[in-house]
């Protein structure tokens, strides 16, 4: 029974549950282990089947001018001959080059390393990956590509597993039985627990996609690859906040945080230390923001490997099922154990990026030498990975064992013109300045990578002028006049990029001006503010990665900022004397909490009032906004002891099937609204 008959059967019945039950024993069918060929040509991916002079061949969509997910190579034909032997590369973004492609992919760089190891004319890369790729939708790439005639595969994927494969396991899954799974879960043992369902429903899908390309590359008698990735130790943080916590504990557990930042900042690992102990003991261990404080104080302490096992407890900790914010996607301990488990099972060969630029480096902690971000590899780290990859296919292919370091000493380095490794770096700011929420000032990597852009290419200095400028305007990037001037100039930021992300992103955008102004390029002119600005929008939050991972995900499911930190921020775009009109309120599971409320507009008290679970709405005047950008913080009071309340609540919700939220709501701001005026402000 497939899917769509499964549909109807449950229809039939009108019983929303009998179908989700019949959609589920679907899902469930058992992988049939016996390969045909397809007798008639079919899709390849985005490929489609066309006859062009008599022959076979798969040709893509055109390319917009902006970039897409997918492989710029337009015409894909059946292998004719023997040589050279054909590689076909499948994978996620990281596979597919992101932000350094179309001129640098990890496939271009594999084939022009294979060239040098084997010679012209023996190895061809047919590069099939795409971003977003999940694994269903690869393993049907893979046996699609069949029609292809390859001699091998290449499998560069698990990053994107936790966040993408298994949705329905999270308290708003759209699936009434879903939410109700999760919530038996959480009752029964915890977010441990959760995590452990999502933990076996992966495995169970991974296990049937690694036994369907076994059963496959058996049939025609190939070879697989199988890159386990590595990611971001040293740059990338985690700052989730933690579920809600028994009695009082969720506002101790922030007063700890707290503290530890500012022992990180006086230089005080011990201290940090020991405040995680303590932090561990009130969020049981499942919460990243603890471990990454413990990896940034062993690493201030020289203890490099004790760090490095901080930083992956962290990676596993920011797990789908008790996400608050949208995570950036890692691939987790069991990913990593999941691929091991798949190319042992099915003698795969398994390449471990972990081992390959530990030794590389020297370090784990690579960070912006090996990663633009948080996964996504620059041009060394590129060089590096694609010769592991290459020993691996030299030897695979009969032709003598390789190690990746001799296979790095004997290819030359990728070439990548200035402009398209300035546009790489400057979109590593962009990402940045996105989705980073660091424990520390953030400012540092993204000015980094600013500068890094300048160095590759003067040109990308009007890039980033054009930039900052669409991005201080009134309407969407994509509709101003300042993408055109980018997409006329000699370093185009594409969609991949981040240049249409409708966001102000204050600290890209103060990383921008300090970086043209360190190189004596002009910058933008500071705007005046001269209308009314309603600041609390998406766009304008300072910081985009610390919305509610629900709001973030279904646009309109709220009228409200929720903060779920005790400070939210806002970016206001222009200068001059303004006056705020800020609406809030203090949610809680009790609807008795009070406190006062503070705005802070730069470094400046601009005022506080009292507030409690009904709206509020305060106004105060600001004189003499520097602009073009100012950095506008609201402060919430303590939380209160109501966390066994809002524990109860949660459970009650999820096991009667209705969304509930994990994590503690500081505040809700329902507007902030800035606008011109004259005037002394008030005391």
């Amino acid at each position: 029974m497939d899917e769509q008959t499964a549909r109807s059967r449950a229809q039939q019945l009108a019983d929303p549950r009998e179908l989700e039950l019949a959609l589920r024993a679907e899902r469930d069918r058992p992988i049939p282990q016996t390969y045909r060929l397809p007798r008639t040509p079919r899709p390849i991916g985005i490929y489609r089947p066309v006859t062009e002079e008599g022959k076979l061949c798969f040709r893509r969509p055109p390319v917009s001018r902006f970039g897409d997910h997918y492989a710029v190579r337009q015409v894909l034909q059946r292998k004719q001959s023997l040589l050279p032997l054909r590689i076909v590369f499948l994978g996620e973004s990281v596979a597919a080059g992101y932000l350094y492609a179309p001129h640098l992919t990890p496939a271009v760089v594999l084939e022009g390393q294979l060239r040098d190891l084997a010679g012209d004319g023996q190895f061809e890369v047919v590069d099939l990956s795409r971003a977003n790729e999940t694994i269903g939708a690869l393993v049907e790439t893979l046996e699609a590509s069949v029609q292809l005639s390859p001699d091998m595969f290449v499998i560069f994927a698990g990053n994107n597993w936790d966040l993408l494969e298994t949705p329905e396991i999270s308290s708003v899954a759209p699936s009434t039985l879903d939410r109700q799974a999760f919530g038996d879960a959480l009752a029964h043992g915890g977010l441990l627990a959760v995590r452990q369902l999502a933990s076996d429903r992966l495995a169970d899908i991974t296990r049937r996609a690694f036994a369907r390309v076994a059963d496959i590359t058996r049939a025609i008698g190939v070879p697989v690859i199988v890159v386990l990735p590595e990611v971001n130790l040293a740059d990338w943080e985690t700052r989730e906040p933690p579920v809600w916590l028994p009695r009082g504990d969720s506002d101790e557990w922030f007063v700890l945080l707290s503290q530890a930042q500012h022992a990180l900042q006086l230089g005080q690992p011990d201290v940090v230390r020991a405040i995680t102990q303590q932090m561990n003991a009130l969020d049981s261990g499942l919460c990243a923001t603890t471990h990454r404080l413990e990896a940034k104080a062993f690493a201030s302490q020289g203890d490099e490997e004790r760090a490095a096992l901080a930083a992956r407890r962290e990676i596993d900790a920011a797990r789908y099922p008790g996400l608050c914010a949208l995570g950036a996607p890692r691939a987790t301990a069991d990913t990593y154990r999941l691929l091991l488990d798949a190319a042992a099972s099915h003698h795969f060969h398994a390449v471990d990026l972990r081992r390959v630029f530990g030794e590389y480096a020297g370090t784990p902690f690579a960070g912006s030498r090996m990663f633009l971000d948080y996964c996504h590899l620059t041009r060394e780290g590129m060089t590096i990975a694609m010769a592991a990859v290459a020993a691996a296919a030299f030897t695979s292919a009969g032709l003598g064992d390789m190690t990746w370091q001799s296979a790095l000493a004997r290819a030359r380095a990728p070439g990548v013109c200035p402009e398209a490794d300035a546009v790489a770096k400057l979109g590593a700011a962009i990402h940045n300045a996105h989705r980073l929420v660091a424990l520390a000032d953030e400012r540092r990597t993204i000015g980094a990578w600013c500068r890094a852009a300048l160095d590759a290419s003067p040109h990308v200095a009007e890039t980033m002028r054009s930039l900052g400028t669409a991005r201080l305007s009134s309407c969407p990037v994509v509709l101003t006049r300042w993408q055109r001037s980018i997409l006329e100039s000699e370093a185009i930021l594409g969609h991949a990029h981040g240049l249409s992300f409708d966001h102000v992103d204050g600290e890209l955008l103060l990383a921008i001006d300090r970086a043209l102004a360190s190189r004596d390029r002009p910058s933008w002119t500071a705007p005046r503010l001269d209308r009314e600005l309603e600041l609390a929008r998406v766009p304008f939050l300072w910081n985009p990665a610390e919305r509610c991972y629900t709001d973030a995900m279904f646009e309109g499911a709220s009228a409200t900022v929720r903060s779920v930190w005790p400070e939210i921020s806002f970016a206001l775009v222009g200068s001059g004397t303004i006056e705020l009109e800020l609406t809030a309120r203090l949610p809680g599971p009790d609807r008795q909490r009070r406190g006062a409320i503070t705005v802070v507009v730069g470094d400046r008290l601009a005022g506080r009032f009292e507030a409690g679970a009904g709206w509020t709405r305060a106004t105060f005047r600001v004189a003499r906004v520097r602009g073009p950008i100012e950095r506008i913080r609201v402060r919430f009071p303590p939380l209160g002891r109501c966390g066994d309340l809002a524990l109860a609540e949660i459970k009650r919700r999820l096991v009667t099937g209705q969304p509930a939220r994990l994590h503690p709501v500081f505040g809700e701001v329902f507007s902030l609204r800035a606008r011109p005026c004259q005037g002394v402000p008030s005391a």
